[in-house]
């Protein structure tokens, strides 16, 4: 499947330290392998749902929450 090829997880301590060092080399976070944020993802929720889609801010949203690597490539 193609998550294995493009969301791989790095598997060996040479992959995180690569991560790593480009997460100092261009943004000057010592010791950081991603970046990580999260997104309410505003939607039109399925009618069945109830009030498990409703979020704080009074609409209805799913949250993206993810993390990426120095280039910008999610991890």
């Amino acid at each position: 499947m193609l998550h294995n090829e493009y969301l791989a997880t790095p598997s060996t301590q040479q992959q995180w330290q690569k991560i790593s060092d480009d997460m100092y080399k261009l943004w000057q976070f010592l010791n950081c392998i991603g970046a990580l944020d999260g997104k309410h993802i505003v939607m039109v929720k399925p009618w069945y749902a109830g009030s498990h889609y409703h979020n704080y801010k009074g609409s209805e949203s799913v949250v993206l929450f993810a993390m990426c690597d120095a280039q910008y490539r999610w991890v």
